[in-house]
């Protein structure tokens, strides 16, 4: 399984879904956990407090990320993990080191 995570070190998982420029793309496959590559995206977010829906930047989004069978983010807003999920992506809000929440 292909997983993206939204991170700004590489390190921890410690940027929102929204504001994430960079995620880190793992494969996982049983007990082992393989880092793939970084990758790089414009930001879903915008500056309007009502957190409208944009589908055109999460359409940006979803073209660096969409191979992916899983997200793991610091935070997400409903509607973009309800759209995720729509398309068999798996969302999960998370912190922390990335490997130990994925489990290694």
């Amino acid at each position: 399984m292909r997983v993206a995570v939204s991170s700004t070190n590489g390190k921890t998982i410690n940027s929102h879904f929204g504001k994430a420029r960079t995620f880190y793309v793992y494969e996982i496959e049983g007990e082992n956990i393989r880092f793939m590559e970084i990758r790089n995206t414009p930001s879903y977010a915008s500056k309007d407090p009502l957190h409208a829906f944009r589908a055109e930047q999460f359409d940006k989004v979803l073209k660096v990320i969409g191979d992916c069978q899983a997200v793991y983010t610091k935070q997400i807003g409903a509607v973009p993990a309800e759209k995720l999920r729509s398309l068999g992506i798996r969302v999960t809000q998370a912190e922390g080191g990335i490997l130990e929440v994925l489990g290694m």
